[in-house]
């Protein structure tokens, strides 16, 4: 998913961040956060309706013509969208795509059991969306602002967009390493919990 140089930058400066706090980090990158399958649904049928509802005021259409006409734009948008997964992405407001890729690093965070793990962190990267996320357990939440976290993610964000992806996260992952040594100190007797530093998803 990125380059063998990026994967060992990445992991050299975790396992530094580390060495200097008490925190557990982890890069993981996804491919393709959004299942776009049953998204694809929901647009096709809100153009439908929306076509529908401005059918209303011509009169000379008729029902029956009205109801043949949004059949016809759900079906083809409908196929649009499943031949061209891209073209889907025009009809998804900025803000929502930011939710449900949230909601899918949170899974994940979840689903890998990091949120056992109080002094976990991870920063989560969508390739296909060029979004990233950072989720944190509750000893990381309460000693640093999320407002702090969502300006690395923001930086990303930008950066993604014209440098390579694979520096792009690296530069991202420094970000967050430095404010994690600023913020977290390391205490004697601190585990090693978590031993992998980046994990992938197909």
């Amino acid at each position: 998913m990125i380059e063998q140089i990026y994967k060992d930058a990445i992991t050299d400066k975790i396992s530094k961040a580390e060495d200097a706090s008490d925190a557990e980090i982890i890069c993981v990158l996804s491919g393709e956060a959004l299942d776009l399958e049953p998204l694809s649904w929901g647009v096709a049928c809100t153009i439908a309706f929306v076509v529908g509802t401005a059918l209303m005021f011509f009169q000379q259409v008729g029902k029956v013509g009205a109801f043949e006409l949004i059949a016809i734009v759900f079906l083809l948008f409908k196929f649009l969208f499943s031949k061209f997964p891209k073209f889907l992405e025009f009809f998804i407001p900025k803000f929502f795509k930011f939710r449900l890729t949230y909601d899918f690093a949170v899974s994940k965070f979840e689903l890998f059991g990091y949120d056992k793990i109080p002094n976990a962190v991870i920063f989560c990267v969508c390739k296909n969306e060029k979004i990233a996320h950072i989720v944190c357990g509750e000893n990381i939440s309460a000693k640093i602002d999320n407002s702090e976290f969502l300006q690395i993610v923001q930086e990303f964000c930008v950066q993604v967009k014209t440098a390579n992806f694979g520096e792009a996260v690296s530069v991202g992952i420094d970000r967050l390493c430095a404010l994690i040594m600023a913020k977290i100190p390391h205490e004697m007797g601190d585990k090693d919990e978590i031993k992998e530093k980046i994990v992938e998803i197909k």
